[in-house]
C-alpha cells in the first residue's frame, strides 16, 4: 500500500483487511507522532517506509503509559486482534496537516514529533524498516522490541548522536544498518557491541563528522572494517582528513600496540631492574677500593678462625665421676658426637696410655 506524498486517503473500511498487508509506504507525509497502537494489527507487514517525515524524539514511556487503546489492544489474544487504527490515525493527520501544516498537529498523550517506545512491537514479521530523512536524535533499545526478523534498518539523514547503551540486541538477524549523514562524532563501546553482531554484513557510516580521537583508532583495530561501506571514513581534526592518515600517526598507545597488560608490566619491571643494576654497578665502580678492602678483611677473619680451629684436637673435655659414667657414654657423648658435629675428649678413651693422669688431663685440656 502506497500512501506516500500526501496522496488521497483510502476509505477507513479497508482497515479490517490490513492484517494481510505486507508492504506499507508512508514516506513524504507530515507524520510527527507514532503511538504504541498506531500500527497494531499489521502482523504480516514485511516492509515499512516512514522516510521523509517529521519524527524526532522517542518517548520511553511503557505500553500502559501512552494510550488506553494500546493497552486494550495488547490485552487481546492474537486471534481476535482489533482492526488496525492506521486509517483513522492517518486521516486525522491529513486533516490537521492541510489546516495548519506539519507543526500544528498534536494529539493524544504524546508530544509532537515523537515515536512511542513500542510503536513497532507488533510488526513481528517486519524485514525492512526505513526511518531515513526524519529528525531522530536518540535510539532507545525498546524501539526495536519484537523485531526479531528485521534484516534492513535505515536511519540515514537524521540527527542521530552516539549512544552509550547497546540498542540492537533485540534484532538478532539484522544484516544491513544504514546510519549515513547523521551527527555521529565518535564510536562508543556500546556502538562497538552493536556493530560486532555476527549477522551484520553491511554498515554505512558515511558523511558523519567524526572526531579524530582514540575511539576511532580502537574501533579500527577491534572491528572487521571490511563490513563498513567505503571504509575508511573522514574525520575532523581542525580540517577534514582521511581516517587512515590519522591512524598512521595517532598518539594512542593501542593504535600501534596490542592491549597486552602483561607485556607492559614485564617491560616496566625490566626497566626498573636494569636501572637498579646500572646504579649499583656505578656505585661499585666508584667505591671499588672500599669493596676490595671489605672483601680482604672478611677473607682474613675467615682464615684466622680456620687456623685457630686447626690448633685444637677436641671441641670439649668432659670430666665426670664413675657414678655418672653410664649417663655420659649413653647420652652426653652420643648426642655431642652424633654425625661428627663435635669432638669430645673423655679420659677412658682418649688419654695416652702410660702417661701420668695429671699430664693427660693438662694435655687434653690444652688441646680442647
Amino acid at each position: 500500500m502506497n500512501l506516500s506524498s500526501r496522496d488521497s486517503m483510502p476509505d477507513a473500511s479497508l482497515s479490517r483487511n490490513l492484517t494481510k498487508l505486507q508492504h506499507l509506504n508512508l514516506s513524504e507525509n507530515y507524520i510527527t507522532t507514532l503511538y504504541n497502537d498506531s500500527l497494531v494489527g499489521l502482523v504480516n507487514l514485511i516492509s515499512l517506509d516512514l522516510s521523509n517525515n517529521k519524527l524526532k524524539g522517542i518517548n520511553r514511556m511503557g505500553r500502559s503509559g501512552v494510550s488506553s487503546s494500546a493497552v486494550r489492544t495488547d490485552s487481546l489474544s492474537p486471534r481476535v486482534r482489533a482492526p488496525s487504527p492506521l486509517i483513522p490515525w492517518l486521516s486525522s493527520i491529513r486533516r490537521n496537516a492541510r489546516a495548519v501544516g506539519p507543526l500544528g498537529w498534536q494529539g493524544k498523550d504524546l508530544p509532537r514529533t515523537t515515536i512511542a517506545a513500542y510503536a513497532f512491537s507488533d510488526l513481528v514479521r517486519l524485514r525492512t524498516l526505513n526511518l531515513s530523512e526524519n529528525m531522530i536524535m536518540l535510539l532507545p533499545p525498546e524501539l526495536f522490541h519484537n523485531l526479531t526478523n528485521l534484516l534492513i534498518l535505515d536511519i540515514s539523514y537524521n540527527r542521530l548522536m552516539t549512544w552509550d547503551d547497546p540498542v540492537l540486541g533485540s534484532i538478532p538477524n539484522l544484516t544491513e544498518l544504514h546510519l549515513r549523514t547523521n551527527l555521529l562524532d565518535g564510536i562508543t563501546d556500546a556502538m562497538e557491541v552493536d556493530f560486532r553482531k555476527e549477522s551484520l554484513k553491511l554498515v554505512d557510516l558515511q558523511d558523519n563528522t567524526f572526531k579524530c580521537d582514540c575511539s576511532l583508532s580502537k574501533f579500527n583495530r577491534s572491528l572487521n572494517t571490511s563490513n563498513f561501506l567505503n571504509w575508511p571514513y573522514l574525520c575532523r581534526e581542525g580540517k577534514r582528513r582521511g581516517h587512515g592518515e590519522y591512524i598512521a600517526r595517532a598518539p594512542c598507545n593501542f593504535a600501534t600496540q596490542p592491549e597486552n597488560h602483561g607485556r607492559m608490566r614485564a617491560i616496566v619491571i625490566s626497566t626498573i631492574v636494569s636501572s637498579l643494576l646500572l646504579v649499583a654497578s656505578v656505585m661499585v665502580y666508584r667505591k671499588r677500593w672500599y669493596v676490595r678492602y671489605f672483601m680482604y678483611t672478611v677473607r682474613m677473619r675467615t682464615k684466622v678462625v680456620r687456623e685457630e680451629a686447626d690448633k685444637y684436637l677436641y671441641d670439649t673435655f668432659v670430666c665426670y665421676s664413675q657414678t655418672d659414667r653410664q649417663w655420659v657414654f649413653e647420652h652426653l657423648v652420643a648426642k655431642l658426637e652424633d654425625g661428627g658435629r663435635y669432638r669430645v675428649c673423655i679420659h677412658e678413651r682418649d688419654f695416652t696410655v702410660g702417661q701420668e693422669i695429671t699430664d693427660n688431663i693438662i694435655s687434653s685440656v690444652e688441646r680442647s
